[in-house]
């Protein structure tokens, strides 16, 4: 059974929207950070990452476009349903607290932002108020079966986190990771043990993700790896 286009464009699209290009950080910015008066972390609302069930893929397919819309609706729902029924905090808030972890060392005035700004344009951060420099973040998720075996399931998970400098409205540095769990089917849960009234996997399979994904970033912000693509 192969994925209607439809939703593979629409949730790819979304995925590597979050994360254009690497930016590293010009020579010095790193002692200038050190030194900032106040490094402002943004978590952007991330979506519940959807379910996406081989039998609702398969039957939207069936109904063309309209189906897949009704297919990819059903799977937002499921995915905000679980994620609230297991306590699991939003993905960008999650990846916004283990990268600061991560960066607490190069970046030691991080602080949380009380909101998020309306979008993550450039101009809307300057005039947010958040000075001189923000963290933001951005991610989306979705948990979708493998091609080669239906009854395993997956995260795909991307994101993008970037340093701007809301004085002068440049972008200091902007990393991102795009995770797909593991290659091995094997590895990974079926659909009984994600949806188990005890939340372990379901929970375990986000968190490693977000965690694999703050390591990740923080080995771009030192230059100690490209993004893996």
């Amino acid at each position: 059974m192969r994925i209607p286009t439809v939703l593979v464009v629409a949730f790819l699209a979304a995925l590597t929207g979050c994360a254009p290009a690497l930016i590293e950080l010009a020579p010095g910015a790193r002692q200038q950070l050190t030194s900032a008066p106040s490094v402002h972390v943004v978590a952007y609302p991330a979506e519940a990452p959807g379910l996406m069930t081989a039998k609702a893929i398969g039957t939207g397919a069936l109904f063309g476009p309209i189906g897949g819309a009704v297919a990819g609706a059903r799977a937002a729902s499921i995915g905000k349903d679980l994620m609230e029924k297991n306590k699991v905090d939003d993905l960008s808030r999650q990846l916004a607290v283990r990268l600061g972890d991560e960066l607490k060392g190069a970046l030691p005035s991080l602080m949380p932002a009380s909101a998020a700004p309306a979008s993550d344009d450039i101009e809307t951060l300057k005039k947010s108020g958040l000075r001189p420099v923000v963290l933001d973040v951005r991610s989306a998720g979705n948990i979708i079966y493998y091609p080669s075996n239906w009854a395993r399931y997956r995260l795909i998970y991307a994101a993008r986190a970037r340093l701007v400098n809301t004085d002068d409205g440049t972008v200091m540095w902007q990393g991102f990771c795009k995770l797909q769990g593991p290659e091995d089917p094997a590895q990974s849960p079926t659909l009984e043990e994600i949806e188990a009234p005890d939340g372990n996997v379901y929970r375990r399979m986000i968190t490693d993700a977000v965690a694999a994904c703050a390591t990740e970033l923080g080995k771009q912000f030192r230059g100690e790896a490209p993004p893996k693509t």
